[in-house]
């Protein structure tokens, strides 16, 4: 499969379509909901999950929270009242764009359990 700057065509297409996604929901840099999304987004990267009070809290009026949901990049699940990422294509797309959402990536990487000692340092 070609590549293109790191990225297979597929992978490339993809992402194009979520940053559409994004543009559409008015929630790229200069657009309406970036400042709020952007708080959201760095939740969400620390939580995986927001409950749907405190997602909403994010906004000046409920309006504005439901149309952000309906743009889906976020996505609400009724039966635990909470708020998380759509996909983890979206996820991945913020990830790509760490810059203009104002994130500091951390190390993702899922530690060995079976390395760690309780709480003491290992020699």
């Amino acid at each position: 499969m070609k590549k293109q700057k790191g990225y297979t065509i597929i992978e490339k297409s993809i992402l194009d379509e979520t940053e559409k996604k994004f543009r559409n929901a008015q929630i790229n840099p200069k657009q309406k909901y970036h400042k709020v999304v952007r708080k959201i987004i760095n939740s969400l990267l620390e939580a995986k999950e927001l409950d749907f009070m405190t997602y909403t809290d994010f906004f000046d009026n409920d309006k504005e929270a439901d149309e952000i949901l309906e743009k889906n990049v976020f996505m609400y699940h009724s039966e635990t009242n909470t708020v998380t990422f759509q996909s983890q294509l979206v996820e991945l797309y913020i990830k790509t764009k760490a810059d203009i959402f104002g994130i500091k990536l951390i190390d993702l990487t899922p530690t060995n359990e079976d390395n760690v000692s309780c709480g003491k340092k290992n020699k």
